[in-house]
């Protein structure tokens, strides 16, 4: 089977996205630019999508059957649910109500984590015997938040937050790496690392 770079790239950029809104939620600082970081990997990374499908009957076809909760239409679902939350973070990060923009953080979490979750899951298939193990979204889980945590560190230090809040959001920067060890571990296990 010929590489797939759409996809590749797709699945890249989308559990990148994700995961760098789920830690939008979890710093103080940084946050708007990494919402727009986000949004952008997430808009990129369904284009590229967009392009693996080729012809205009196929992405028809794709968003015809949106809610049929196949592995692309739960991609598809979760990549406009991420965008809204990150559109909707930057709104609600310009207004006076933090309870809203905290409220928003969280579901960004929430929804972050559940997209790189959902980009491995929907390529668990039983023609593809290296990829059919639960293992396979897990381990997309942890590259996601290894990814997204550098991003938003990155992110951190170019913006040049205080060294607090830096050090604040450096643990669980470094937890997501412990999980995409631990996750790819397990991967590699479950297909005898073939």
């Amino acid at each position: 089977m010929a590489i797939q770079w759409p996809l590749v790239i797709f699945s890249l950029l989308a559990g990148a996205g994700g995961a760098l809104l789920a830690f939008v939620g979890l710093a103080k600082k940084a946050r708007v630019p990494a919402a727009v970081g986000a949004l952008v990997l997430l808009v990129v990374g369904g284009c590229a999508s967009v392009a693996h499908l080729a012809q205009p009957a196929n992405i028809m076809a794709a968003a015809a059957n949106v809610f049929s909760f196949s592995g692309i239409s739960v991609e598809l679902i979760m990549l406009g649910v991420n965008a809204i939350v990150a559109v909707a973070y930057m709104l609600t990060a310009r207004g006076e109500s933090a309870n809203a923009t905290k409220i928003v953080g969280i579901v960004g979490i929430v929804t972050g984590v559940a997209m790189t979750f959902v980009v491995g899951n929907g390529y668990v298939m039983e023609a593809q015997p290296n990829w059919n193990t639960p293992a396979l979204p897990f381990a997309y889980l942890g590259s996601g938040l290894a990814t997204g945590g550098a991003l938003f560190a990155t992110l951190m230090a170019a913006l040049k937050t205080d060294e607090a809040d830096f050090r604040g959001i450096m643990p669980w920067v470094l937890g997501a790496t412990v999980v995409q060890l631990v996750a790819f571990l397990a991967y590699g296990f479950a297909i005898g690392f073939a």
